[in-house]
């Protein structure tokens, strides 16, 4: 595209340094076009590629979950690529004619390198979104102009970057954006690749594995029972994980024997994760999730505080852990799922990040019975109710207690242990009582108002029950539990 549109301006370009020192008649009128076209093709910008953004994913079947190098987790789905920001996200859809797209709206795999860059694997090829760029990049096989393979995953190996797919084993030059063959399974595809503890690159195309040295040379080739189909391969401390749609199988790197597991033939095994500490998160198509111990050969449905019984679907794709040690499920039919080990303290609740999405919130404090009061710049106060995903208001157009104010900007806001809140409204300190009918419909109650308190930053209160009120320019203020001011600790 680019050298049609300037190979004329470098015809004319080269025409009018050749005739400037003949002094052509021309040379004026020609360069007034030059000047011309130069205006016109300058204005003229090559779009870089612009995702949808939706509140839902693109597909519900998820078949691979990736963290990119600035945290945004990243979802493959059977229809799109889709980049999550808690309640929305931005869908990638595959274009062939656009190179600026990823290959295939049909993503299978995702990967992030060493370099922090992320490799999509496709139906059609695989693509990469550089660090610190917002376009992505296809890759081209040996003969510079094929893409269009199956491929299944991405691994780091012998201070390479490979990619397992259909026909074999493929190596991937990021600055020539080229993919090379460099071991060839004639007919077949590669499914799952893993580093042994032999540290050999271990690989299986369903019906055998091959070990693969650094040099990227096979070393064995392993025949299994086709009725193993060998879908995924894990680590652990002395072998290898194979997982199957009968099970699992450990097998013993060293004399390449196997035997059975406690993960028995009743077991449709997609994926097996290895954690931090050794455990392993099978992902499964007919039991959910389960929590394998290598060491003991036990099962169970618990990680620490995460329960995977409450899964609402036992057919799983894919697990995932990102750097916060939370754990992303990929479903079939559910779409993603996120797992917290640290349940109280992470929101799960979309519906609340729903419903503030626009709200310029200043504070947030929960209550005793687990439901949130929050503070806006312009709206006052919202009360959330975390069971029933309502909110009211309270401002000066809502509340008789806020009437008098001309502005709703909440600054500062804690709940004391009577249960009154605090808060820095505007210019001034007030401290108001919820109280609550029987229907659960909230009244403010202003107890007290303490006009001379200017730009309140902190509100704490203290093992005596006095509360310690903070400004940014007067000082300190205590008021003791009778709510009567004590005494202040000025600036000096």
């Amino acid at each position: 595209m680019w050298q049609h549109f300037y190979s004329p301006l470098i015809k004319i370009n080269i025409y009018l340094c050749n005739n400037h020192e003949n002094g052509n008649p021309q040379l004026k009128t020609l360069t007034t076009i030059f000047i011309l076209l130069l205006g016109f093709f300058g204005s003229i910008n090559i779009k870089a590629y612009t995702p949808a953004r939706r509140s839902e994913l693109s597909n519900l079947c998820v078949r691979a979950i990736g963290q990119d190098s600035y945290g945004y987790i990243w979802i493959a789905t059977a229809n799109g690529l889709c980049k999550s920001y808690g309640n929305e996200y931005d869908i990638f859809f595959g274009d062939k004619e656009d190179f600026q797209t990823v290959p295939s709206s049909s993503i299978i795999g995702l990967f992030t390198d060493s370099d922090g860059w992320m490799m999509v694997a496709t139906n059609t090829g695989v693509c990469a979104l550089e660090k610190g760029t917002k376009t992505f990049h296809r890759f081209n096989l040996e003969d510079g102009t094929r893409h269009d393979f199956v491929s299944y995953g991405f691994i780091e190996y012998a201070d390479r970057l490979l990619c397992y797919g259909a026909g074999g084993l493929y190596e991937l030059d990021k600055k020539s954006k080229r993919i090379d063959l460099r071991v060839r399974i004639e007919g077949e595809s590669v499914k799952t690749a893993v580093k042994g503890p032999d540290n050999q690159l271990w690989i299986s195309n369903e019906t055998c594995m091959m070990g693969i040295d650094s040099t990227l040379k096979p070393t064995i080739k392993l025949e299994f029972d086709p009725n193993s189909h060998i879908r995924t391969l894990a680590r652990t401390g002395t072998g290898l994980l194979l997982g199957t749609p009968n099970g699992v199988l450990r097998f013993n790197t060293t004399d390449h024997t196997t035997s059975p597991t406690s993960v028995g033939d009743d077991t449709e095994v997609n994926h097996i994760l290895t954690l931090d500490d050794g455990m392993q998160l099978i992902a499964t198509g007919n039991r959910g999730i389960l929590v394998y111990d290598p060491t003991a050969d036990s099962i169970s449905h618990k990680y620490h505080n995460i329960d995977f019984n409450e899964l609402q679907t036992n057919e799983i794709t894919n697990v995932y852990y990102d750097r916060n040690k939370n754990i992303w499920v990929s479903t079939f039919d559910k779409g993603e799922v996120l797992m917290s080990d640290r349940p109280r303290i992470f929101n799960l609740n979309r519906q609340l990040i729903k419903s503030f999405r626009n709200e310029f919130v200043t504070r947030t404090i929960p209550d005793s019975n687990g439901n949130l009061w929050i503070g806006t710049r312009y709206n006052g106060i919202a009360f959330y109710d975390c069971k029933n995903g309502t909110r009211q208001y309270f401002n000066s157009q809502t509340s008789p207690a806020l009437k008098s104010f001309s502005h709703d900007f909440v600054q500062e806001m804690t709940l004391d242990s009577d249960g009154h809140l605090w808060i820095g409204y505007n210019n001034s300190l007030i401290v108001c009582k919820p109280n609550i009918s029987a229907s659960g419909h909230i009244k403010l109650e202003m107890l007290k108002k303490f006009p001379f308190f200017v730009n309140v930053v902190s509100i704490a209160e203290d093992v005596a029950g006095q509360i310690w009120v903070g400004t940014d320019n007067s000082g300190l203020f205590i008021i003791n539990s009778s709510v009567k001011f004590a005494y202040s600790i000025e600036y000096q």
